[in-house]
Formats: structure tokens, sequence, C-alpha cells
């Protein structure tokens, strides 16, 4: 069925979320805020610190207000680049039906001349130049658009506003602990006996979701006690994660790759 030019198909191609954000409500509404005056937003930060995550949690709260409001009212979208070329990828993820002769760059720009949704471009560090060059093309045309992208470096593009994702705080850190191991092994507690390991764990494993998320995986088989000393061989240990998730993703050592 061929898309009428004037229509947007959809009004968003967020994934809806597996497991509960846990944390993070300061440096959520910082986004926030700050897409409201900045229309292009870096979340930059380590690997593994949580910058998609925290980017899908910002995009999707837009999205439900969008609902009722004028804001993004053509939608919130999300464009995983990695390791695909931008701007046709950004323009499947639109939606955007063939413009003819134009450039691939120029047909997504051509597109939203007159819409304003949200675009969450995730994995930028692959393509710095490609992402920088096609916000430059994107913004001009668009008045009403806003770019979040998440990177491990900065675009470093006229008119970029940059927020680096700390890591997780140490009661934020220890409660995704315990969300992630008691959903695979509902009977886990943190208790009186427990307490003073679970601190060690997390404090070894430097407020990163992604090594928390991992490192729950272990918690299935092993005690905290046991997980706390393996993690003197951190590559070793934080293996086993999401068998769906990237290959970057599984594995600290994959991160780090």
């Amino acid at each position: 069925m061929t898309v009428p030019t004037g229509v947007m198909p959809r009004v968003g191609n967020l994934p809806a979320a597996l497991t509960t954000f846990v944390g993070r409500r300061q440096e959520a509404a910082e986004v926030r805020r700050a897409l409201g005056t900045a229309r292009l937003l870096t979340l930059t930060g380590v690997g593994g610190v949580g910058k998609t995550r925290l980017a899908l949690e910002v995009a999707a709260a837009s999205a439900s207000a969008s609902a009722s409001a004028a804001d993004f009212a053509n939608g919130v979208w999300l464009v995983e680049l990695a390791p695909l070329l931008a701007a046709h990828t950004t323009a499947t993820a639109l939606g955007v039906p063939d413009l003819g002769a134009r450039p691939v760059i120029e047909q997504p720009a051509a597109f939203l001349t007159h819409r304003g949704p949200l675009i969450v471009l995730d994995n930028c560090e692959h393509l710095v130049d490609a992402c920088a060059e096609m916000s430059q093309t994107l913004l001009p045309a668009s008045p009403g658009l806003r770019i979040l992208t998440t990177s491990r470096r900065a675009l470093g593009t006229f008119g970029e506003h940059v927020f680096t994702v700390p890591p997780l705080m140490p009661r934020d850190a220890v409660e995704l602990l315990r969300d992630r191991t008691a959903a695979i092994r509902p009977e886990f507690k943190i208790t009186d006996g427990n307490h003073t390991q679970v601190l060690r764990l997390r404090e070894s494993l430097d407020g990163l979701p992604l090594a928390i998320e991992l490192a729950a995986s272990r918690l299935q088989t092993l005690s905290v006690d046991e997980a706390a000393n393996r993690l003197v061989d951190r590559f070793g240990l934080l293996t086993g994660g999401n068998r769906t998730a990237r290959p970057h993703q599984r594995t600290l050592r994959g991160l780090i790759d």
C-alpha cells in the first residue's frame, strides 16, 4: 500500500519496556527540561552507563505527553543506527515514502518540513560524522523537530547540547541489583545477613547498569558473596547476559571491546 506523501503512517515506534526503569528520576527530569529548549541533545557517557535506556524512558514519557498536547504531535521515533546507514535507516523508521530522485539524506528533510516529531538516534558513536551531517540537514528543514541522540562521544556539531549520563546512585544501584535478581530468583532478598556483601558487590560494579544486570544474571546460581569474590576477574564473571541483546551488550568484555 502506498502511503500518501502528506500523511505520517504511525505516531511512533518505541518498543514496549520489558523491565522496570529503576532510579534516574533527576536525570530524566533534567533531560526532559533540556529538550524543552535544545533542538539537538546528545546523551553521552561510558559504555554500559544506561544512555539508551534513559533516552527511551524520556522518549516514552514525551510520547505519552504528546497524546494530549501539541508537543511532538507527529510522534516519537526510535532509529537504531548500529551498524546501518544513518539517513536510510532514519527514513525507513519514519516511514518516509519514495520521494523520487532526491538524495537519500534530503528525503527525510523534505518529509519533515511541516512536522515536529521527536527522533531518538541510538548508538551514534558508530556513525558520528553521518549523524552530525544528518542533524544539520533535518533541523533547519523542520522548526518543530527535536533530536535526542545517544553516543559515547558528542557529535560536535552546531547547536548541540550535551548531557553526560552518570553512573547510578548507590541506592539505585542496589535497587536495580535486587529487582533484576528477584526476576530470575524470586526468593532473593537483601537482608541483614547479606547486606554487607551486596554493598561490596555494588562498589565493584561502579554503578554501571549493564554490569549490574550481568551480575544479577550470575546470582541465579551464585551467592552474593561468591559473586563479589569472583569479581576480581570481571571479564570472566560478567557474561551470560540477555541472549537477544546485541553482542557488545551480552558481556562486559564485549562492551569494552
